[in-house]
């Protein structure tokens, strides 16, 4: 698969990873919380206490870990605007959109030339035709 096939391939499953990291974050979180009440509790007496404390900040780290990657997690939307963003790249570095360009260029580049010369015309003659009146009233 190239990378285009991945992107379209996380656009399927970005939603679910999004989800899933959120599921994970919630757990690590009431995970953290279990464990600080034990590291603290009076009642936890034969539970080792610096043990507990050091599970409640990794539980917190992985917390924070997997908000942030549900955070990031693009959308199905994004994921697929970014695929066909590659796929114009890549059509217009091609060599077959270089031969369009060079041959609608040859065609282009003269009409072009034409039609400004046409204009310009055309703008001297309403210049012309709205200077007559103009003089005509004068006399």
């Amino acid at each position: 698969m190239n990378g285009l096939s991945w992107l379209i391939y996380l656009a399927e499953i970005g939603r679910e990873l999004g989800g899933f990291f959120t599921f994970l974050a919630v757990v690590a979180g009431i995970a953290a919380i279990g464990f600080m009440i034990a590291a603290f509790s009076d009642e936890t007496k034969d539970v080792n206490k610096p043990t507990m404390w050091a599970r409640s900040k990794i539980s917190l780290a992985f917390m924070v870990l997997a908000g942030f990657m549900a955070a990031v997690m693009p959308g199905r939307q994004t994921v697929l605007l970014i695929a066909a963003s590659e796929i114009g790249e890549r059509a217009l570095n091609s060599e077959k959109m270089a031969k369009i360009t060079d041959r609608v260029g040859g065609v282009v580049d003269p009409s072009i030339d034409l039609l400004q010369t046409w204009i310009a015309k055309q703008t001297e003659d309403l210049k012309s035709q709205m200077q007559k009146p103009a003089s005509g009233q004068s006399k």
